[in-house]
């Protein structure tokens, strides 16, 4: 063990060194985000619907009538339109890929004030989220927000429990402000963040052993809530996410909404985490409280669904910053020669230049959406008036960009009666697609003009059996099939 500690002691990784693997997952967030994925689109209908018309409170996207609506992410809508808008696929590539190097940055912040200025411990923890949390920043979306506004709300209440500062807790309400407008849907988790540290200040002044003061941090947080109400829908934003989610047939249907499968891919990566995560921390001699705590709930939401995993490693950074401060002190710099360091710039760029080679973002650049095809040829053929359009769920939201109303895109929520006050559409389409519903009985719901269809969908079974219909589009992705 004395050999182990050191080993560390002396080992030091030269500043050209740590930017060129850093430098590894920067880019291939560049690459990965080249090619969009199925939720792009409808967030780029919001945005662009928003711009033009304003804050709808009818959905105005599909061919049902009358859902009531909440566009609950309607500020990083308009924002991804006016990117995508105006420099396509990769104005969203470079934009998600400096929302990445912003996480990464105020991870390092967060460490580096934690750790007291641990800067060894906080490259390492660096390094290790990002490799963690790249693969979940694969697509334009809101989450990418929620991080930033997570991380800002950890750093300022650290900031205030370290510092006894009220004023690292005034830039809080902002916080709230910014998540109920860009991703009402994560607003909550704010305030569920917010408790480990009120139960720590609290339970250390019953025992007259004050950490800070805990007056300010309960008035921020009730202005926090108040400030909620400061968006275009009300409460109807402020309560989404308890009409939204932990709806069975979403639970089983959204693989990012799944519990965590050991038996598959995802599920190993994520308890192999946790298990490695709690390992580590088990060595520690001891963990604040305000930790255990927020662990605990980190550990709930990591088990409960895919999505929950980028909430699990940013929160855990925070006891393994701390436990780990004294760790890693004391290391001696390696002042690298010239030569040396030229050599680790062309490094660099090799390692630039192989990433952009191996995630091959030409290829995904060129690579048509696979909508593409059949929605071309409703354009030309189909009127976008009078055509009642099915689609699967992942493929409505690049037909709604276009000006079409199809029978779902990939707003689960949208589907369900609690949130739309008409009908669940969405456990209507998860009975067909599980076989609980027979396609007849489906069809004979709808007077559908057109059917876009995949190879595995279980209506296009019925549809090509049915002399009603016929073929008249098909390529490597879709097939249509048109009334007669």
């Amino acid at each position: 063990m004395s050999q182990i500690k050191s080993f560390f002691k002396k080992i030091y990784l030269p500043k050209e060194l740590c930017l060129m693997l850093l430098l590894i997952p920067i880019v291939c967030c560049f690459c990965l985000n080249c090619y969009l994925n199925n939720d792009s689109w409808f967030l780029f209908n919001h945005g662009r619907y928003i711009l033009e018309n304003g804050f709808p409170t009818i959905d105005p996207f599909t061919m049902h009538e009358n859902f009531s609506f909440v566009m609950q992410q309607w500020l990083s809508a308009v924002i991804f339109y006016l990117i995508y808008s105006t420099w396509g696929n990769i104005g969203i590539a470079i934009l998600v890929t400096v929302v990445f190097i912003l996480i990464l940055f105020l991870i390092y912040k967060l460490c580096l004030l934690i750790s007291n200025r641990n800067k060894y411990l906080s490259y390492i923890l660096v390094g290790i989220s990002s490799l963690l949390l790249i693969n979940y920043l694969n697509g334009g979306r809101p989450q990418i927000f929620s991080y930033i506004n997570i991380l800002l709300l950890f750093y300022f209440l650290e900031s205030y429990i370290q510092k006894k500062d009220i004023r690292y807790l005034v830039p809080l309400p902002l916080i709230s402000l910014l998540e109920i407008n860009m991703h009402a849907a994560t607003w909550g988790l704010l305030f569920c963040f917010i408790l480990p540290y009120i139960l720590e200040v609290f339970y250390f002044w019953l025992k007259k052993k004050p950490l800070s003061r805990l007056s300010p941090l309960i008035i921020v947080t009730i202005i926090m809530l108040l400030v909620g109400f400061i968006n275009p829908y009300g409460i109807e934003a402020m309560t989404y996410v308890f009409k939204s989610y932990g709806i069975y047939e979403i639970n089983d249907f959204i693989t990012e909404m799944m519990v965590p499968n050991i038996t598959k891919n995802f599920g190993k990566a994520v308890f192999l985490t946790i298990f490695l995560i709690l390992l580590v921390l088990s060595f520690a001699s001891k963990i604040k409280i305000r930790y255990i705590l927020l662990m605990l709930g980190l550990l709930y939401l990591a088990l409960s669904a895919y999505r929950n995993y980028p909430l699990f490693v940013i929160g855990s950074l925070l006891p393994l910053a701390d436990s780990f401060k004294n760790k890693f002190q004391g290391i001696n710099k390696i002042n690298l020669p010239k030569i040396h360091k030229i050599l680790c710039y062309l490094a660099i760029s090799l390692v630039i230049v192989a990433t952009i080679v191996a995630c091959n973002p030409g290829y995904r650049l060129v690579k048509p959406y696979e909508m593409e095809g059949a929605t071309n040829y409703l354009l030309k053929h189909a009127d976008k008036e009078k055509s009642v359009i099915y689609t699967g769920y992942d493929d409505g939201g690049y037909l709604e960009y276009y000006g079409f109303k199809p029978y779902i895109d990939p707003r689960a929520e949208v589907f369900l009666k609690a949130n739309n006050h008409q009908k669940d559409i969405f456990k209507e389409y998860y009975q067909l697609q599980r076989g609980y519903l027979l396609p007849k009985t489906f069809l004979k719901r709808y007077n559908f003009t057109h059917f876009v269809v995949e190879k595995k969908d279980i209506v296009r079974q019925e549809i090509s059996q049915d002399n009603n219909y016929q073929l008249v589009y098909k390529d490597q992705y879709r097939y249509i099939y048109e009334k007669k």
